[in-house]
């Protein structure tokens, strides 16, 4: 997980919690999730941040419904994906973005109601951080006068938020999407070694210094995957010494600005979708027959 100051002297569970009840989202959850990301990053059937369907598939290889073994189930690749949401995604891509919270909020029910997936423990505290948040919140948006601007207020925040959720998309979505492949495969596991595929599977956002306050740190993604316990305060000056490194060693440093790293998911989901048209569950099962 993130760097914090003086780690040994604070209660991570309390913190936890802080940032839970102020936030709405499990910090339990994220920490599930965001370790196997880091772990490994686009990877196609491990790397819970990318899997998504039935509402965006970045890749072709999604399209046969494949087992995914963070959430340990096949990530169907259904009627609603073939026919509503993958084919149109670049279209729906940002109209997503701005209900993604709600979506996070659901993520984090089903993982605090489970307790065998091996995916850590669930605090108590954190349950109730969680259950605290909504006793908060509804209040205060039922405390506005009529239900139009009462779903107003619900909608234009959760937009409003939803640039994180762009923020965070735009770091991986358009990039190399990694196999893991069997040891009898003979590939190169998961896009390489840790610090192969942290590089190729992240995009860093080239913007101003008087401009970090709107990306916080987000905009080094590259720098945060590959030392996560890099305090923000230190990305800027480190960037150069990344890219410096990657330029010796030949690995493909991509940093651009935040227009084109949305044109780039723009295309990718683009891409995508335009072979979802095409896609047939029969010619799969025909590619995929043996004997």
């Amino acid at each position: 997980s993130a760097r914090t100051h003086a780690r040994d002297n604070i209660d991570v569970p309390k913190l936890g919690a802080l940032v839970t009840f102020f936030n709405g989202i499990s910090v339990s959850w994220w920490n599930a999730t965001h370790n196997v990301h880091h772990a490994v990053p686009n990877t196609l059937d491990c790397d819970p941040d990318i899997a998504h369907l039935p509402v965006i598939a970045l890749d072709k290889r999604m399209f046969g419904s494949l087992f995914n073994k963070y959430h340990g189930r096949v990530m169907e690749f259904d009627w609603a994906a073939r026919n509503i949401f993958v084919p149109y995604q670049h279209f729906w891509y940002y109209p997503i973005m701005c209900v993604a919270r709600f979506n996070l909020y659901i993520q984090s029910v089903l993982f605090l109601v489970k307790t065998d997936d091996g995916h850590g423990k669930r605090e108590k505290l954190n349950m109730a951080a969680f259950v605290g948040y909504f006793g908060w919140f509804v209040p205060l948006a039922f405390s506005i006068p009529t239900w139009f601007e009462r779903v107003a207020f619900v909608l234009l925040s959760h937009a409003v938020a939803g640039l994180l959720n762009v923020q965070i998309t735009l770091s991986h979505f358009p990039r190399p999407i990694f196999d893991s492949p069997n040891k009898e495969d003979g590939g190169v596991k998961y896009g390489g070694d840790f610090y192969t595929r942290n590089v190729i599977a992240s995009l860093d956002v080239d913007c101003p210094t008087y401009f970090d306050w709107f990306h916080g740190g987000l905009q080094f993604q590259t720098l945060h995957h590959l030392y996560p316990r890099l305090g923000r305060e230190h990305l800027r000056k480190t960037e150069p010494l990344i890219a410096s490194l990657c330029k010796k060693h030949f690995l493909p440093y991509t940093r651009m600005s935040f227009i084109e790293g949305n044109m780039e998911v723009c295309q990718t989901l683009k891409d995508a979708a335009l072979n979802a048209r095409t896609w047939s569950p029969l010619i799969y099962e025909s590619m995929c027959a043996q004997g």
